[in-house]
């Protein structure tokens, strides 16, 4: 069998009925779960009948579907040539299941990093509550009906927020959530700032609607007043909502990292119970997070509101 790096057969399929008779006249369907075999790996049985990899795997398929010949699944066999044809079929978008009507993107398309459809790993009002699946496209939606009673909106490129944190809340991890800053610079865009006490340090990063290389260029300054008069102020580029929070707090470039003792020292009101920054967003070329002041850096973009334990 010829290997799929070495073949030069190339498709050019033109519209979706071109494509359905495509796949049919080349029976790239798996006869089991009768799913089309694209973005998955391809096995045959010694006839060359192909299966998908799932069923190829299903310990209650034992013979091939269409010649009833038994499966060796202990020396599976790849149909390498297959694989290259489903490569070059148009294929839809992995979120058609959300909505998207993509039905024939082409290889090295980069619609499905940015497609309105996908769903975030977390709502970004209110990570640690609120368990809802939500879509790139309704985030708006979603903070306005179902945190419309937990966040402050405002608008503008920046603001001044006061995070209430109790003495009891610097021990052990919490997460915490903001209101929802809209800005016309860059344009349609809605940041929240992320606070997150693990471990003995305080993290803070700002998460925006957008893709991670558009977060890139966007970048926010941060001063935190402190209680003898002083500011700490620091720089640092947006997070997109599309990145996990555990990943934030792994990577120390992209949130702002302040151990507790600091914080409570430093920058914690005590009869107040609470902290005070300001935010200002801009775009920017920066390569680099900077910091006026103490200890480590590393976060992305944020913007907000008054915060509330979530």
């Amino acid at each position: 069998m010829a290997n799929a790096s070495d073949s030069t057969w190339s498709l050019n399929v033109s519209s979706n009925e071109e494509l359905e008779q495509f796949k049919d006249r080349y029976d790239l369907e798996c006869p089991v779960c009768e799913k089309v075999l694209i973005k998955t790996q391809i096995f045959q049985c010694q006839n060359g009948h192909l299966l998908c990899s799932e069923c190829i795997d299903n310990p209650r398929i034992k013979l091939c579907p269409t010649c009833r010949v038994e499966l060796d699944k202990e020396r599976k066999t790849r149909c390498l040539f297959a694989e290259k044809i489903a490569r070059d079929l148009p294929q839809p978008c992995r979120y058609e299941e959300n909505g998207c009507p993509e039905k024939a993107l082409i290889q090295g398309s980069n619609h499905e990093k940015s497609c309105i459809y996908r769903a975030i790993p977390s709502c970004p009002a209110n990570d640690s509550a609120c368990r809802a699946k939500v879509l790139f496209k309704d985030i708006a939606k979603h903070i306005q009906e179902v945190h419309e009673n937990d966040t402050v909106r405002k608008k503008g490129s920046s603001c001044s927020s006061t995070v209430n944190v109790k003495n009891q809340h610097f021990e052990g991890n919490h997460s915490w959530y903001s209101g929802a800053l809209e800005t016309g610079q860059p344009e349609g865009r809605i940041f929240f700032d992320t606070v997150m006490f693990r471990d003995g340090i305080m993290y803070f990063w700002l998460n925006v609607n957008c893709t991670p290389e558009e977060a890139k260029q966007i970048e926010y300054t941060m001063a935190l007043d402190g209680k003898d008069g002083n500011t700490m102020t620091v720089t640092y580029k947006a997070v997109s909502v599309d990145e996990k929070k555990e990943d934030v707090i792994r990577n120390a470039s992209q949130c702002l990292m302040l151990p507790v003792s600091l914080v409570k020292n430093q920058f914690w009101d005590r009869s107040k119970e609470n902290m005070k920054f300001n935010i200002d967003i801009k775009r920017s070329a920066t390569k680099r997070p900077s910091t006026s002041s103490t200890p480590r850096p590393g976060c992305s973009k944020m913007a907000p509101k008054s915060v509330r334990k979530s």
